[in-house]
């Protein structure tokens, strides 16, 4: 039993989910619960496993949902992107709350959103919010307003919780200021077996084709990257995912890649599978996420067992942990140099990604989190 508490799982329905479930079963059998929010009876779509508990998920349904819920000692609550949470935590007595960061939602704590981009973005951005009259000032008011109100649930959030679990832990160290009781453990959703990475075979780096982010957000800063590109006069391929996203974020870096690099920038629009994603960045030599902020995790894990030369913005807390790991990243810079690069350079980082996403590895951060000494 984990510990001998109580232990319950308040969970979205996403992909990484039946990953943790499966590593919970295999090392505590039968022992904690499993609930899977269905925002308004919403259908479950991507959780497949046998053991979860789908839960009608309502203001409404609160009082109820809390009666059971107070019965654990525990509860593990998989990201803050569910709705209402502060509302139902409100409802607990007193249980240990652990809280695993998957990203975006930690990052709501800040209203201040300029921080994550970088200048031609940024500018970008702005001319957005410069619609003349009432209705665009109504809507920078609107926008203003909903900020205001995720960074006010964010907080709250932190603050409430005991455990902030993330094998980023520049990202809790990001935070902790707001709760300064909130304790840290290390757990990543990844391993090298449930990522699929042995399946992936050594590529030489094809340094005349590079890869650029991960999907159609701003903060992949595309359009400071292609600039920095155009500038430098790169001759190679481009090739961009862009399968999700903002669609009209993602029109504004075709048409500007397109100006710049004609046939040689490919955007990939189609929905892939994994597979056929590793396969694709496997034909690449660069691998340039321009991220400040903490995101693309398994892409990067991705590229850098792979041996591609990556590059990263080493402000991101992302680019400190991996750095910290002991990765060799590559530099804009040598983009300038691509027959300096060397493929031995980038090979040890293979071996680093197998150590960290070891599957026993994991399995300790399980057992960790499940037995804290809160």
């Amino acid at each position: 039993m984990p510990g001998k508490r109580k232990v319950l799982h308040l969970m979205v329905d996403d992909d990484f989910i039946d990953y943790f479930i499966e590593q919970s079963e295999r090392l505590f059998p039968l022992e904690a619960k499993y609930w899977v929010v269905q925002e308004d009876g919403r259908e479950i779509k991507k959780v497949k496993s046998k053991y979860v508990k789908g839960i009608y998920w309502n203001k409404g349904n609160f009082s109820e949902l809390s009666k059971e819920a107070n019965q654990y000692d525990i509860i593990i609550v998989h990201s803050f992107f569910i709705s209402n949470l502060s509302s139902f935590f409100k409802k607990l007595n007193n249980p240990k709350l652990v809280w695993l960061f998957w990203g975006g939602d930690g990052y709501k704590y800040s209203i201040n959103n300029k921080q994550w981009y970088l200048p031609i973005t940024q500018k970008y951005r702005q001319s957005l919010s410069k619609n003349k009259g009432l209705k665009g000032w109504l809507k920078r008011v609107k926008l203003t307003w909903i900020d205001w109100q995720n960074s006010k649930e964010a907080r709250w959030l932190i603050k409430r919780v005991n455990v902030c679990a993330t094998w980023v832990k520049y990202d809790y160290e990001m935070i902790r200021h707001i709760n300064p009781t909130l304790k840290w453990t290390s757990y990543s959703y990844f391993t090298c077996q449930q990522l699929g990475f042995y399946k992936i075979s050594y590529q030489p780096l094809n340094t005349n084709r590079l890869w650029l982010g991960n999907s159609a957000t701003e903060s992949n800063n595309h359009l400071d990257a292609l600039q920095d590109l155009h500038a430098m006069k790169w001759e190679g391929e481009i090739i961009v995912p862009i399968s999700y996203g903002n669609s009209e974020y993602a029109a504004v870096v075709k048409e500007i890649g397109t100006r710049y690099f004609g046939h040689k920038i490919i955007f990939l629009e189609n929905w892939m599978t994994l597979e056929e994603y590793h396969d694709r960045m496997n034909n690449c030599g660069f691998v340039w996420m321009n991220h400040i902020r903490q995101q693309a995790a398994g892409t990067v894990l991705g590229a850098l067992y792979m041996g591609k030369a990556v590059i990263m913005n080493s402000s991101s807390n992302l680019y400190k942990t991996l750095n910290d790991w002991g990765v060799k990243f590559a530099q804009t810079k040598d983009l300038k140099n691509i027959a300096e690069i060397k493929e031995e350079n980038f090979l040890h980082n293979r071996s680093v990604i197998e150590k960290q996403l070891a599957l026993e590895v994991n399995e300790e951060a399980v057992r960790n989190m499940y037995n804290f000494n809160f």
